[in-house]
């Protein structure tokens, strides 16, 4: 026997093989947000960000390298002024020598009234723990002489490589340095005191 409708047919579909029933339709699929594309202003400000960084970036490198570079350079000054100061500790023992010899030879002058009795061999008994010679000096223990009418030329090599230059005149005594390390040099002499003093 068949199934009829009369009026209506309604076909039930609270049935369904796995799955709920769906009521109001389908939902329609989701779809992915439109992709934005930036705008000129975005990217302006992007440039304008990434430029302020490279800038940054150069300051901050430029300070370490000038930061480094006053470093260096204060360590050579440093290093500098210590060279400088042995030098003036080597230069001591010098001066020290030559002013033994300076207030032998005003001595020997005052002794004699001349400047031609100042010689190796006069210091070296007024004196004898240097060594007096009328060739150059060879070191801080020896003492280059050399008389004149007008005074006395004394040389003594430092230990630094530097040689001074002692003058001893009636007028008193001048001071100097110089490369060639002879009494005959150092007659040229006219600062007031020794170099370091």
């Amino acid at each position: 026997m068949g199934l009829t409708c009369v009026d209506t047919c309604r076909v039930d579909d609270s049935f369904s093989l796995g799955h709920g029933a769906k009521r109001g339709g389908d939902t329609p699929p989701k779809h992915a947000a439109p992709r934005r594309i930036p705008s000129a202003s975005f990217e302006r400000t992007r440039l304008i960000w990434g430029i302020a960084g490279l800038v940054l970036v150069a300051l901050v490198v430029g300070a370490f390298m000038k930061f480094m570079g006053n470093a260096g350079n204060e360590i050579g000054a440093d290093n500098q002024r210590i060279v400088e100061q042995i030098g003036a500790a080597k230069d001591v023992q010098a001066e020290l020598t030559a002013n033994q010899a300076i207030r032998n030879a005003t001595q020997l002058y005052e002794e004699s009234g001349s400047f031609a009795a100042i010689n190796p061999p006069a210091l070296a008994a007024a004196e004898p723990t240097f060594t007096y010679v009328t060739g150059a000096s060879n070191g801080p223990n020896t003492v280059s002489v050399a008389a004149t009418d007008g005074g006395v030329g004394l040389a003594v090599r430092s230990s630094s490589g530097t040689c001074l230059y002692a003058f001893v005149a009636p007028s008193g005594t001048s001071y100097g340095t110089g490369a060639t390390c002879t009494g005959d040099a150092a007659t040229g002499a006219t600062d007031p005191s020794w170099p370091s003093a």
